[in-house]
């Protein structure tokens, strides 16, 4: 059976315009039996964050997360850093926010940047401008006309 992990920073980066930011399906078998805890807290994580869609919060901090799943500061990081490949736990909750923006524009290429921003949960149209550019090297505006038109 296939469970969903989120692709590693080196594949994102090397298909930077056409993957997604979060989930893949991976081969359950492929991840070692020593890290099943991890694995299964990486995944309790993954599902709790989308039923509830948490990560829209613009406030949704680590101490969130880690009450999320009951887990403790060391753990987060880790399970974030080897089973999602991101350094830390807001660049793996901004590349939520990007998929999730990415899908709004989308269902509704009507809506303003700004819009799309605050509904991703992003603080400002700023902060969404500098986190989308970090990882797609390119405003929203310029990305969705030309990946969407």
């Amino acid at each position: 059976m296939k469970e969903v992990a989120v692709i590693s920073r080196f594949f994102r980066r090397l298909f930077k315009r056409h993957t997604p930011l979060a989930p893949v399906l991976v081969d359950e078998d492929s991840i070692p039996p020593s890290h099943n805890t991890d694995r299964d807290f990486f995944f309790r994580l993954q599902s709790a964050l989308k039923e509830t869609e948490f990560f829209l919060k613009p406030d949704c901090s680590r101490q969130d997360l880690m009450t999320l799943i009951g887990v403790n500061k060391n753990q987060i990081t880790r399970i974030i850093r080897n089973y999602g490949g991101f350094t830390n736990v807001s660049s793996y909750v901004n590349s939520l926010r990007l998929d999730y923006a990415i899908d709004l524009m989308k269902r509704h290429p009507e809506k303003k940047m700004k819009e799309i921003a605050v509904e991703s949960g992003f603080e400002s149209f700023q902060n969404f401008n500098r986190v989308f550019k970090k990882h797609f090297s390119d405003t929203p505006y310029h990305y969705f006309r030309t990946i969407f038109s």
